[in-house]
């Protein structure tokens, strides 16, 4: 950024330093453009680690958000032959904690909503996808 507040003395200056000055904002709205886009898939990222996170330790007793009560209950059960239940609810809102703290998110998935959807992108975060090089373990 030029520090140069001096008033251009020919119309030639004055057309040359506002094309400089275009050029820079261009290259900052750009830059701020990209940072938006990063940021977006970043707390999609974090939206998603966070839905499998929770799909995964529902059943295995808790997690950092519910508490690990259920825990000794779920050894309890399965060592009195109990039957234990399979079915996994989608996590709810309430325990997005991570995802619900970025003062960010909403506008977020509002960028991604208004995103051009591309062949391998979908516009928004579903609750089965999982990130990009993150696979969950299968029990047997």
């Amino acid at each position: 950024m030029s520090t140069d507040t001096a008033k251009p003395q020919t119309l030639e200056e004055a057309n040359q330093r506002y094309e400089a000055l275009k050029a820079q904002l261009k290259e900052g709205l750009d830059r701020k453009r990209q940072t938006d886009h990063d940021l977006t898939d970043l707390e999609s990222q974090i939206y998603l680690y966070e839905g499998s996170y929770l799909s995964s330790t529902a059943l295995s007793g808790g997690n950092v958000i519910r508490g690990f009560d259920s825990y000794l209950k779920a050894n309890a059960a399965t060592a009195t032959g109990m039957r234990v239940t399979t079915s996994v609810q989608p996590p709810s809102s309430e325990d997005r904690m991570f995802s619900s703290s970025s003062a960010t998110y909403q506008r977020s998935l509002a960028l991604k909503m208004n995103e051009p959807v591309t062949e391998n992108k979908s516009s928004a975060p579903s609750a089965t996808a999982q990130p990009s090089g993150y696979k969950l373990k299968k029990k047997n």
